[in-house]
């Protein structure tokens, strides 16, 4: 190795990543969030399922839902 190089080294991700589904009424403050290791749309679905599970909606209660997304740093 030539000197004022640095070695070159293998790097072993050692994490994994989880994501945050959330969902929080506005007036109430309520909130149901669930941790998920992927971000695609079937995941998506299944977090929207457990979400209108949990607040009871079905055919004879709505509820309306405002997408929104924020990245942390």
């Amino acid at each position: 190795m030539r000197k004022g190089t640095r070695p070159g080294v293998v790097v072993q991700t050692r994490y994994q990543w989880m994501y945050v589904y959330a969902f929080v009424h506005p007036l109430s403050g309520r909130t149901v969030w669930l941790l998920l290791p992927w971000v695609n749309v079937t995941v998506m679905n299944l977090a929207l399922q457990e979400f209108a599970q949990s607040v009871g909606a079905g055919p004879t209660k709505h509820i309306a839902l405002v997408r929104g997304s924020r990245r942390l740093a």
